[in-house]
């Protein structure tokens, strides 16, 4: 995962995922079904590219800076537990 001056620089191709379970963050293959996390197993993964609109119901696509910050956030979560 590369971010440069606060920025999540997006891979064609690929997706950034997180684990719900453990806080693991990584990039896959964005056409990959059925994946679980590589460090607990759990199945428990979501996008880190949309979050819910609680006001519409509908999913917002987010910017290069906030991916990022969310990857330094749920990083910041796993090293805390671990």
């Amino acid at each position: 995962m590369e971010i440069i001056d606060g920025l999540y620089h997006f891979k064609k191709g690929i997706d950034i995922v997180g684990c719900e379970d453990c806080n693991w963050v990584g990039e896959v293959d964005e056409n990959l079904e059925d994946f679980t996390c590589p460090d607990c197993k759990s199945s428990y993964i979501f996008t880190l590219k949309y979050k819910y609109n609680h006001m519409h119901h509908e999913l917002d696509e987010l910017d290069s800076r906030e991916v990022a910050e969310l990857i330094v956030e749920m990083q910041e979560k796993k090293y805390e537990t671990n």
